[in-house]
């Protein structure tokens, strides 16, 4: 396959995710190519870093034919999606940030749109970091790993050791995307109900 700007950002998506370091010459590794050609595409890693976080920025972009509450919701969605997929990637760069102000541009069209719905900027401001809280928790919460597998069936073990759950059974117990929407949907409604009141 031919190296791309775009193979080079999803084998470092991949990486991240994977909870490997990032760096140049890991990356041309897997790759295989040399170190020196990644910087004919990036000329340094900040850069490329850069590059990733622009990629997912741009899956969580809305349309903009929708307004308002269906603005959000389809925002907050596709959040959910890009975390709950890229979550160890996203750990990486609340440690080492874009440079350059891309998490700025990414918010200022969710914040306008916000304040189209009768919000002052710093309310604005405020709802949003609250909802990218809450579907960072949602994630979190919903989030289905080995570890939290290995652990449900320690507990359950010491109660009735021929009872084990696997994989489909133990995502019963996590609320799921479906349980997020329904929660999602109650908080927007009171978004939107709030300055009706006012």
């Amino acid at each position: 396959m031919p190296i791309s700007k775009e193979l080079i950002v999803s084998t470092g998506l991949e990486m991240l995710n994977n909870n490997e370091s990032l760096n140049m010459r890991k990356l041309a590794e897997k790759l295989d190519i040399k170190a020196s050609s990644l910087y004919w595409y990036f000329k340094n890693k900040q850069e490329l870093v850069n590059g990733i976080a622009l990629y997912l920025f741009n899956q969580v972009q809305v349309s903009d034919n929708l307004k308002g509450i269906d603005y959000l919701r389809c925002f907050c969605i596709k959040d959910y999606d890009v975390f709950s997929k890229n979550i160890n990637a996203l750990h990486y760069f609340y440690h080492n940030p874009p440079s350059g102000g891309l998490e700025l541009k990414f918010a200022v069209k969710t914040v306008k749109e916000i304040m189209s719905m009768n919000y002052d900027v710093y309310d604005a401001i405020y709802l949003l970091g609250m909802l990218h809280h809450f579907v960072l928790q949602s994630v979190y919460d919903n989030r289905l790993s080995d570890w939290s597998l290995k652990y449900a069936n320690e507990i359950i073990a010491k109660i009735d050791i021929t009872k084990q759950l696997n994989h489909q059974e133990f995502s019963k117990l996590c609320l799921g995307k479906d349980k997020f929407i329904e929660y999602l949907d109650m908080l927007l409604n009171t978004v939107s109900e709030h300055k009706k009141r006012e």
